[in-house]
């Protein structure tokens, strides 16, 4: 089932039919091949909690989450991973936003909150702590806003954070252009104070027909 926002626009569960629309936001909006077909597969699976905003069969954002372990959501981090490890060690199981995007033109229409809003009530029937990494630049902003309104807050900053990543991958970030990225991330969290009540880390297939109704 979808849930109706403003206008046409639903929140629906992100399936293979939207990968290649997502490719293209998330190009515009991170840097080409930032992510590739295969690295947004990923998100398909039972470990992670993907949204997409779509209006008939056009995709206008997204959102793509890992649920996991403490050492699961670890590897997830290019840098900080001490840090990460001495600060959630007892908040498992951890949800990790990696990529809220809307597509070019859509921006202030609501829809990145939309997909926030709709994550975290999936998220904190799951998760202890739930954490964003967000890009600082300008596009970031708007995020950070977002996130603090849902009762995220920020609370750690890793410069430099996609540097040897991008050189390895050689994607082009928009703001720093050819690699190395000199882009930082802010660390969002919100901690959820009652444990989940379900005891294993992934996410049930069926959530978005739970809560998208």
């Amino acid at each position: 089932m979808k849930m109706s926002t403003k206008s046409k626009v639903q929140i629906s569960k992100f399936r293979e039919e939207h990968l290649f629309q997502a490719k293209d936001i998330l190009d515009s909006q991170f840097g080409y091949d930032y992510l590739t077909i295969c690295d947004i597969k990923k998100y398909l699976d039972i470990n992670s909690l993907g949204l997409v905003a779509i209006d008939g069969d056009t995709v206008l954002g997204l959102t793509l989450i890992k649920l996991g372990t403490l050492r699961e959501i670890k590897n997830h981090f290019l840098k900080g991973k001490n840090w990460f490890k001495s600060r959630f060690i007892d908040l498992e199981p951890i949800a990790l936003r990696k990529h809220l995007a809307v597509l070019p033109g859509m921006e202030g229409k609501g829809i990145g909150k939309e997909l926030v809003v709709n994550g975290m009530k999936i998220l904190e029937k799951h998760a202890r702590s739930i954490i964003s990494i967000v890009w600082e630049e300008s596009a970031g902003k708007s995020v950070g806003k977002i996130l603090r309104s849902c009762g995220s807050m920020p609370i750690h900053t890793l410069e430099n954070y996609w540097s040897m990543e991008s050189i390895e991958k050689q994607y082009l970030c928009p703001n720093c252009k050819k690699p190395p990225c000199r882009c930082s991330a802010t660390i969002y969290a919100k901690i959820i104070d009652k444990k989940p009540k379900r005891k294993e880390n992934t996410i049930p297939p069926h959530h978005n027909d739970s809560i998208l109704q």
